[in-house]
């Protein structure tokens, strides 16, 4: 028996390198990288574009000078370039509210009401008040191509976006975080970005890491938030040249979305263009793996609805 756990963890880690090999080719194949812009860079490029970061031209937006040196000094980027902005939809100043635990200090005020009904509400606790200088950042972007957009501010994704300009129009996705309630007083929920992304041409693509709270624990209970994928729909996007096609097809592929990918592949073909045939290798081959992948966990869902018939889990990719 323990020689089959061995076995189970050497294949596993064996499959996590395979796929962490197919998507970093896929992003080695674009000719001149991919734009990231990462607003609310803290904590440096998360998980999901570090296994690619070596193909990214990477923008940070972080007001925390602390912060921004770290982000020098730990970004692996062929490029990186750090605006120390509080990125806005105006050129003002606002009052941004420092919580006890960092992470969660928001332009919005933490909404006690509905806070104090769950675990480890004193992490919202307002320590101090300061004002900070907020703006657009469309001026500091008409040098850049921006390609993605990860968003992260605790509330302000939305004001943020209204302050991107045509560097919005012209990319091919965002990930934003979004909340289902008002976690800050008077923030803009899903539904206002779900609005506001549609109107500049996205769809919904998915959720990832939704993050649930109960009143004694966190990860079971109310669905409080979580990170949402936007994309453009292929055929709305104005391409001059194949490059766009495969940065979609390689942002497609990061998240998953194989089929996607493969789509927006096989489109190049109808169109008469140039077709990269190593791209498509690549992404046949990572397609393959994705279902054996789902095969296995098709069989692991089988078995847990035996298990907990009033329950069921859900796959992530």
């Amino acid at each position: 028996m323990k020689n089959f756990w061995k076995r189970v963890i050497r294949k596993a880690k064996n499959r996590r390198l395979a796929s962490f090999d197919k998507t970093s080719k896929l992003f080695s194949l674009l000719p001149n990288g991919l734009t990231l812009l990462d607003i609310g860079a803290a904590g440096g490029i998360e998980p999901r574009w570090e296994k690619v970061c070596k193909s990214l031209n990477y923008i940070g937006v972080e007001p925390d000078k602390r912060t921004n040196k770290e982000l020098y000094v730990e970004s692996k980027a062929r490029n990186t370039y750090i605006l120390e902005k509080f990125a806005w939809d105006s050129d003002t100043e606002v009052e941004f509210n420092l919580c006890r635990k960092a992470h969660v200090s928001s332009v919005y005020t933490p909404n006690r009401e509905l806070l104090n009904l769950f675990f480890d509400s004193e992490r919202f606790d307002i320590l101090k008040t300061e004002k900070v200088k907020a703006s657009r950042l469309e001026v500091e972007l008409k040098e850049h191509k921006v390609d993605f957009i990860k968003l992260d501010i605790q509330g302000g994704e939305l004001n943020a976006l209204k302050g991107i300009g045509d560097n919005l129009r012209n990319c091919l996705g965002v990930e934003v975080e979004v909340e289902f309630s008002d976690i800050y007083i008077s923030q803009p929920l899903f539904s206002k970005v779900y609005e506001f992304l549609r109107n500049q041409g996205f769809y919904f693509c998915d959720f990832f890491r939704l993050s649930r709270w109960e009143r004694r624990s966190r990860g079971y209970g109310r669905c409080m938030f979580g990170n949402g994928l936007w994309l453009r729909e292929i055929d709305s996007i104005a391409i001059q040249n194949d490059d766009e096609y495969l940065k979609y097809s390689a942002i497609c592929a990061l998240y998953g979305k194989t089929d996607e990918a493969i789509a927006c592949m096989n489109l190049i073909k109808e169109k008469s263009r140039k077709h990269h045939k190593e791209f498509a290798i690549v992404l046949a081959s990572e397609r393959r793996q994705q279902e054996k992948t789902r095969n296995i966990f098709k069989a692991l869902s089988r078995l847990w609805e035996i298990y907990s018939p009033i329950t069921n889990i859900h796959l992530e990719e």
